[in-house]
């Protein structure tokens, strides 16, 4: 048990850091693509301020602070991902 609450808790801590390393990288990606490409731009914006808005009306309510961050970082990686698709990038 011990171990499950300790791969629990590093989730928890590295995923704080990456939501908000995500949230700031979103809404500096969306301002800078507002002259080129401005509909992804605002849909990082909307989604960069939808998740931080959705993950503080949630966290003390339904779901402990932790875990908010763990769902907002899946959301933001989700939302990456589908981009990607849509978008036609590819790793090369």
């Amino acid at each position: 048990m011990m171990l499950v609450q300790g791969v629990w808790h590093a989730l928890r801590v590295v995923s704080a850091a990456m939501f908000w390393l995500m949230t700031i990288g979103l809404v500096w990606a969306g301002l800078a693509m507002m002259g080129s490409d401005s509909h992804w731009g605002w849909a990082d914006l909307a989604v960069a301020t939808g998740i931080f808005a959705a993950r503080g009306l949630i966290s003390p309510r339904f779901v402990p602070v932790g875990a908010s961050y763990v769902i907002g970082f899946a959301a933001q990686l989700i939302f990456l991902m589908i981009a990607a698709l849509l978008t036609g990038y590819t790793v090369s």
